[in-house]
């Protein structure tokens, strides 16, 4: 006979599970929470990356348009003196008619005053020089800051050494009645350790009218005032000097790379007080700050990279370039490069005026912080 004990445990073995089945099946269950924890892991990392290029682009987008809109803001300054010396060859050359131009036309200018330590923004007259040419090129009339000058000039007497653009006189005599034709900068050099001389400092604009030469010069302040324009990270620019060291700002150059504008005044190109000749550009490192900056004609090795990066893909294209690289303090910036578009005179065949260069230190282009969730 079999006892109750006996047909208990046949009965369990029966109705039970092997220890080796349920070994088998209970086996894969870490690994599977650990494929999905890896698989969400994984997940969770993609959305990041995707978030943080989205971000990044982001920021990018910002500082292209920025530097689109500090263009037109020089080409909006250039229009609109091509619009406004036509607009004075309209009227017949008198004093009381360059007086009444000439104060009629004003703008904002920002200056930083060193006695205080703060910005002043004050009304200033966007032109500082204006004058008439007759066919003999003769001077007619001259207006220069605000007064009529009582010694006419003539084409010969015209002289780099007195902020006179002989070359744009002997050209713009030439010129076909309606056409334009823009000058160089005009500025005395100041070299580093030594104050800027802003007094006189113009780039004219000249239309050839039927019986001469309609000349209006643009106030180089009107020009630098835009490196005060807000740009990102959008901190308050007391100081242009300081904007600079901070990584944090505008420059920009004409068609043939010459800085015409830039917090530091020594990088500017210029005219030698002493000798009236053109300063030649900085070839060497050992020439910086003692000559003008000129991408072109740099063969020194601290702005190397940089400047064969501007010269062979920001100025060979009519596009936004955006990049990095350091200063010559060492700060790395984000730059931003945009073409200043602009069709008149003797830019009708390129259409190209210069070109704006936005700086922005890299320690303001930052990253999404990782989190465990995405954020938007």
């Amino acid at each position: 006979m079999v006892d109750a004990k006996t047909k208990a445990k046949e009965l369990g073995a029966r109705n039970g599970l092997n220890p080796w089945v349920m070994l088998l099946i209970t086996a894969p269950i870490p690994l599977l929470l650990f494929v999905l924890f890896v698989y969400k892991w994984y997940q969770q990392s993609g959305d990041f990356e995707r978030i943080k290029g989205k971000f990044v682009q982001r920021q990018n987008k910002v500082l292209a348009y920025e530097a689109i809109s500090i263009s037109r803001r020089v080409n909006s300054l250039l229009e609109q003196s091509v619009r406004d010396v036509q607009a004075l060859a309209l009227v017949p050359p008198s004093p009381k008619n360059y007086l009444k131009f000439y104060l009629s036309h004003t703008a904002k200018i920002t200056e930083f005053d060193q006695s205080e330590d703060r910005v002043r923004t004050r009304p200033y007259p966007i032109y500082n020089e204006m004058s008439f040419l007759n066919p003999k090129g003769e001077e007619v009339l001259r207006l220069a800051s605000g007064k009529i000058s009582q010694k006419t000039r003539t084409v010969t007497s015209c002289k780099n050494i007195d902020l006179c653009d002989q070359k744009l006189w002997e050209n713009a005599l030439k010129l076909p009645v309606g056409e334009i034709l823009l000058g160089d900068l005009m500025r005395y050099y100041s070299p580093n350790g030594e104050p800027e001389i802003e007094d006189g400092a113009t780039l004219q604009v000249a239309f050839r009218t039927d019986n001469g030469v309609q000349i209006l010069g643009i106030d180089y302040r009107s020009m630098k005032e835009i490196l005060y324009l807000p740009q990102f990270p959008y901190q308050p620019k007391t100081n242009l000097y300081q904007a600079y060291l901070d990584g944090n700002y505008i420059y920009y150059v004409d068609e043939s790379s010459q800085f015409i504008a830039h917090p530091k005044y020594w990088h500017v190109t210029g005219i030698d007080k002493k000798t009236g000749e053109r300063v030649q550009p900085v070839v060497e490192d050992g020439d910086l700050g003692k000559r003008p900056l000129s991408v072109a004609a740099y063969r020194g090795e601290k702005l190397k990279d940089y400047f064969n990066r501007l010269l062979n893909v920001s100025f060979a294209q009519r596009s936004v370039d955006i990049f990095e690289a350091p200063n010559l303090t060492g700060t790395i910036r984000v730059l931003s490069a945009s073409p200043i578009l602009f069709d008149k005179g003797q830019f009708k065949k390129t259409g190209v005026f210069g070109h704006v260069l936005t700086g922005c230190n890299v320690d303001f282009f930052t990253e999404p912080k990782e989190r465990y969730l995405p954020y938007y």
